[in-house]
């Protein structure tokens, strides 16, 4: 997550390696996430802290039509730990979820998923173990300096002493929208209650639409009570069993 770590490595026609190695060699450069604000050394428990949105690699071929060929892998890690020391055989029987495709001028692209709580917290670290050479683009039979387009792409979320940087409202349920939705009054009585429901399921889905939708019912029932009965208590009642536990 720093500006100045190793964002990753690419290889060229002087690769001769057979394995994914951690490491700068012959034919092989490390490349850093210049564009990032923030060095290792801003990050700590009273400093920065970080978490990873989101991170992207695709790869295409760009080179002359009767050199293409050859097969390509896009490859997440399934605990997006180190791919380093695996070689091709070993992440096509370690990984079912990867199937090799032919090499095309079309991207391929794989995207960074986190599976575990800890992949979702802030940091304060700028490299946590989980996010050392997890995503990897490997192309297999291709001819000697055929070449490949690759672009990669993260995001990341900073909090803590950011510095002279504007920080944003951070909303990790993404409540926000919903309470903006809803005004401080009860007027518009059941058909707006029906709008706002139905732009929630419409919009949003599985976790995050049952916490908006049990939100606005808890809300919605504090403007309905002595206010407005009948119509909007039909219909709150009927949003648990019908909507919450349909998503």
């Amino acid at each position: 997550m720093s500006n100045d770590g190793i964002f990753g490595y690419y290889s060229d026609a002087a690769y001769t390696g057979t394995t994914i190695d951690g490491t700068a060699g012959v034919g092989k450069t490390a490349i850093t996430n210049s564009r990032n604000a923030y060095a290792a050394t801003d990050f700590g428990t009273n400093l920065v802290q970080g978490r990873t949105v989101g991170v992207g690699l695709r790869v295409r071929y760009i080179g002359k039509e009767v050199d293409r060929g050859g097969k390509l892998l896009t490859v997440r890690h399934p605990q997006n730990t180190s791919l380093s020391g695996m070689n091709m055989s070993a992440i096509l029987t370690d990984f079912s979820e990867v199937e090799p495709v032919p090499v095309t001028r079309q991207w391929s692209t794989v995207t960074y998923r986190p599976v575990s709580q800890n992949q979702i917290t802030y940091w304060t670290s700028a490299a946590p173990s989980f996010q050392a050479l997890s995503l990897a683009a490997i192309v297999d039979g291709a001819v000697t300096g055929a070449s490949f387009e690759w672009e990669a792409v993260s995001y990341y979320e900073f909090t803590g002493d950011v510095g002279n940087k504007t920080p944003t409202h951070s909303d990790p349920q993404a409540m926000g929208v919903v309470r903006n939705l809803l005004p401080e009054s009860s007027k518009g009585g059941e058909s707006f209650f029906k709008k706002i429901v139905h732009g929630i399921t419409e919009t949003l889905n599985g976790h995050l639409a049952t916490k908006a939708l049990t939100w606005v019912k808890n809300k919605a029932w504090s403007y309905a009570k002595g206010v407005v009965t009948g119509g909007i208590q039909t219909l709150l009642e009927g949003i648990a069993p019908t909507l919450l536990l349909g998503l």
